[in-house]
Order: C-alpha cells, then sequence, then structure tokens
C-alpha cells in the first residue's frame, strides 16, 4: 500500500511539474512539453 501512495504521489509531483513547465514557456516549446507528455503516458 504504501508503495502504490509513493507511486501516486509521483506522479502528481510529475503533473504539476508539467503544468509548471507549460505555464513558464512561449508557444515556441508548447509542443515539446506536449511530446514530454505523450511520452510519459506510454511508459
Amino acid at each position: 500500500k504504501v508503495l502504490i501512495e509513493n507511486n501516486a504521489a509521483a506522479a502528481a509531483e510529475i503533473s504539476l511539474h508539467l503544468a509548471k513547465l507549460q505555464n513558464k514557456n512561449s508557444e515556441r516549446h508548447h509542443n515539446d512539453i506536449k511530446s514530454g507528455g505523450e511520452n510519459l503516458g506510454s511508459l
């Protein structure tokens, strides 16, 4: 159970980090971030 909770926390941190990157970067970088999110989703 602890392991599952840790994984959920890590996933939440990654989501938060990606959201911050999206807010920080210009449209020029948007496609790179989108590709990164899709790569994470396929793991």
